[in-house]
């Protein structure tokens, strides 16, 4: 979706009694509240506490990860709604059960169920019933309705499953089921569906509006690193699963934080969202059973995890994560309600649009120290608004993007989709408007990465700059990772190959209703932009990968690839 951005006319015009605050030049906002030093942030180095000593062990990251849960216990089994007469829940993960009554049209089309993504190797589900059932009646109805995925949507097709069951009462079964049919490209449209409706109670009522758990079977990707110094790969003991965001976070970059879809959907609605935590030093993965956030909105009392990332103070179980995360979790509690809150570059930060909940623009600009505690306030220094979704009501928070010189801060005018950019500057300690270099004609949108040291940017439109001056295109770019140190950058290539054509080989028949489809073809390259120059690190791979970071040695490169992958070429 392309955004609009119109020239911030009103924001180049220096204007006290627009802002109410004292002027320095022609920088439109100071400081009226120097309460902590806002220093420009150190590189992104490990702290002395941080550093792992020469003689401390790593963990085998070959090995299979442990597994833990961030408040020390499994989830606990919900209550069972007594309008729906059941739960379903995915013994291999609690987060993920259907608990809703199902609702069923005249034509048979189930219209509620909980739809996911699920590991298309042999899974358990836990069926606990609200009142004593017949045995034979639950077995013939889940072997009844499970190959039937088009239930719900009508694009699936069945993946050919067994079910086996092992009783543990009347009211409670473990159901097993094996998929025979498996996905073997991406977004591979299988199914199936773990239905009891159809059987009846020991008092011989039947149940037809039971929860139904529907598991959409898919590639999940698989963690792998490629050493920058022989070329080896080695594939991690990290669980498969389907991961679709992945930073590393804290100022070492031990840790990897995990996001993955809790539910899905084939529509514009917010899936929501599943976290976990994965130690590079332990080989520990942390299961959260709470949403995380590296960019945070909503009230102003929520917890921060010094590792690098945020969650709100808003249940039961966000205070026994927090007491168990020990010394690694803050509260931070400032008044009003916070529009947007990002780590700086070093984790030491916190970068906050700060404001009232109902207010629309015009947000405090607040630096807070995660260390001493202290703020430093920047009153009326954000004069736009915060994005807001095109499809739903949803209000994003504020962006800030620090790359150890700026902090680059995204507004928008509440009426269109326009950019305005502001910058903090660390060493100034002043905002003023920010006009980010643009290819012509890709004004309307502006969004980058930065090096280490904040001297390069690559935009999202595949160009390189070195401050405002354009370096160089990357072609067929798709994403990238800057090296945590060097000014490098690791670029991820995807190209659309058409069929072959050649005098003794002729492409494949395309027909109306079956065209040939393009392949697409994967590589790596390093790109360096003190010379200009990019060398291959991957090339002609036909499944897809995708990256995820460079350790802070600059020895290894981390990258997603789906299950097909038994080796990086």
């Amino acid at each position: 979706m392309k955004n609009h951005r119109l020239q911030p006319i009103l924001l180049t015009v220096c204007t006290a009694a627009l802002l109410s605050l004292p002027l320095s030049g022609c920088s439109l906002f100071e400081d009226q509240t120097p309460a902590v030093s806002a220093s420009k942030p150190n590189k992104a180095e490990p702290t002395i506490e941080q550093q792992p000593s020469a003689d401390e062990d790593t963990a085998d990251l070959t090995a299979a990860s442990v597994i833990e849960w961030a408040a020390s216990e499994e989830p606990a089994l919900q209550p069972i709604d007594p309008a729906a007469g059941a739960q379903i829940t995915l013994v291999d993960d609690p987060r993920f059960y259907a608990s809703s009554p199902s609702k069923t049209e005249p034509t048979g089309k189930q219209l509620n169920a909980l739809v996911t993504k699920v590991n298309p190797a042999a899974q358990t589900y836990l069926i606990r019933f609200a009142e004593p059932m017949q045995r034979n009646t639950v077995e013939q109805a889940v072997q009844a309705n499970l190959n039937h995925p088009s239930k719900l949507y009508s694009t699936l097709e069945t993946s050919k499953s067994t079910a086996a069951f092992v009783w543990q009462d009347d009211q409670t079964v473990k159901v097993t089921i094996t998929p025979t049919v498996l996905p073997n490209t991406p977004y591979a449209r299988l199914g199936y569906l773990v239905d009891p409706n159809g059987a009846k109670t020991k008092t011989n009522q039947l149940k037809d509006n039971m929860p139904i758990f529907s598991a959409i079977l898919d590639l999940p990707k698989q963690l792998w690193r490629l050493s920058l110094e022989t070329g080896q790969s080695e594939k991690l003991g990290l669980p498969a699963a389907y991961y679709h965001t992945h930073n590393f976070i804290s100022a070492d970059q031990r840790y990897l934080l995990l996001e993955r879809n809790a539910t899905y959907c084939e529509c514009d609605r917010d899936p929501g969202s599943i976290h976990d935590l994965y130690d590079f030093k332990t080989n520990k993965l942390t299961r959260y059973n709470l949403e995380l956030y590296t960019s945070y909105r909503g009230p102003g009392k929520f917890y921060v995890d010094r590792r690098g990332f945020m969650f709100a103070a808003d249940s039961e179980e966000a205070a026994k994560v927090a007491e168990a995360s020990g010394s690694h979790v803050i509260t931070v509690e400032l008044p009003g309600f916070i529009h947007g809150a990002a780590f700086s570059k070093d984790f030491t930060k916190l970068l906050i649009a700060l404001g009232e909940e109902e207010q629309k623009k015009d947000f405090d600009f607040v630096i807070y120290d995660i260390g001493s505690r202290q703020t430093r306030t920047f009153a009326k220094a954000l004069p736009g608004y915060a994005e807001a979704s095109q499809v739903d009501s949803r209000i994003y928070p504020i962006r800030m993007i620090d790359d150890s010189q700026h902090v680059a801060i995204l507004l928008g005018d509440g009426q269109d989709l326009a950019q305005h950019w502001f910058r903090y500057d660390w060493t100034t300690g002043k905002i003023e408007p920010w006009t980010p270099p643009a290819t012509p004609g890709q004004e309307g949108y502006f969004d980058f990465t930065a090096s280490a040291d904040g001297e390069y940017l690559v935009s999202f439109d595949k160009q390189l700059y070195q401050q405002d001056q354009k370096i160089m295109d990357i072609p067929d770019h798709s994403k990238g990772v800057w090296m945590p140190v060097s000014d490098q950058y690791v670029a991820l290539h995807e190209k659309i190959i058409q069929p072959a054509t050649t005098a003794t080989q002729p492409a494949p028949a395309t027909t109306p209703d079956k065209p040939q489809p393009a392949q697409n073809e994967y590589s790596v390259s390093i790109v360096d932009p003190t010379s200009k120059s990019s060398k291959p690190l991957l090339s002609g791979m036909k499944v897809p990968v995708d990256l995820v970071g460079v350790d802070p040695t600059e020895k290894w490169l981390y990258l997603m690839a789906d299950t097909r992958i038994t080796k990086l070429p």
